[in-house]
């Protein structure tokens, strides 16, 4: 049985494909370089979730944070990957705004 130390260090993802995901968010949402975006590698540990995902996170001046969740770790996404998780994240953007709702969370599994 090995022991895994939950207090041990992460790494982080690498920071090429975090780079790359983050250009991928600007230009499919036509953001500007002063918008912040956050790549994050997670453990799920929901029923049925895969064992890692990403969380990209983008903060605007006066807009609310988003939040979109793909079911794959940093090294594993790929460019549709991201179009489609914009795709879902524009539709449920438009239905919260209907609801008045702030809050964009996407999980693709």
């Amino acid at each position: 049985m090995k022991f895994v130390n939950p207090f041990a260090p992460r790494r982080g993802p690498s920071s090429s494909h975090a780079d790359r995901i983050k250009q991928w968010i600007r230009d499919g949402l036509d953001l500007k370089e002063d918008v912040a975006i956050t790549v994050t590698e997670v453990r799920c540990r929901e029923s049925g979730c895969p064992d890692l995902e990403t969380v990209i996170s983008i903060f605007e001046v006066e807009r609310p944070i988003r939040s979109l969740r793909v079911g794959k770790a940093v090294a594993m996404i790929a460019e549709p990957d991201i179009a489609l998780a914009l795709q879902i994240g524009q539709r449920l953007l438009d239905a919260n705004a209907e609801s008045s709702s702030p809050k964009v969370s996407v999980k693709q599994h």
